[in-house]
């Protein structure tokens, strides 16, 4: 997959929701950022994932920048206007997808208000990104969500 949010009958379950993202347009924000990953025990801070094939450790499942702070979302199948490399090496949105039978996994989407685009060309990646959001951050929310097969 490539290319923004693809429609998937996976369903997350929230869990946990920050209401600071009702905060997002009155801080003064010129744009804003996601950052999407599978998020353990320890990763809520970091917004990431586990890496395809590897255990214990964060997987990226999406990176978008350059978005406008004053809109209500994105459409379906709509994709960021700047977009990184997610840990699938390609852009765009992976959904979830945690082993099956490996019960319940957690999956972090974190918005960020700015007061700047970060200065990155697309196909950056989340640790290029997350260096770029430092001193340029208004506000962040965080939305929890769990999924399992």
């Amino acid at each position: 997959m490539s290319g923004g949010v693809r429609r998937s009958e996976q369903r997350l379950r929230v869990r946990q929701a920050d209401p600071a993202s009702a905060q997002l347009r009155g801080r003064g924000s010129l744009a804003a950022a996601l950052l999407v990953g599978s998020a353990g025990r320890h990763a809520l801070a970091r917004a990431g994932g586990r890496r395809p094939g590897r255990t214990g450790r964060n997987v990226t499942h999406w990176l978008g920048w350059a978005l406008d702070p004053g809109a209500e979302g994105l459409g379906d199948g709509e994709a960021a206007s700047v977009e990184g490399r997610n840990d699938f090496d390609t852009s765009g949105y992976r959904g979830p997808c945690p082993p099956q039978g490996r019960g319940r996994h957690r999956y972090s989407f974190r918005l960020y208000a700015l007061d700047s685009d970060p200065d990155l060309r697309p196909g950056a990646g989340k640790g290029e990104l997350e260096r770029a959001l430092e001193g340029h951050t208004l506000a962040a929310a965080e939305l929890i969500g769990t999924y399992e097969r």
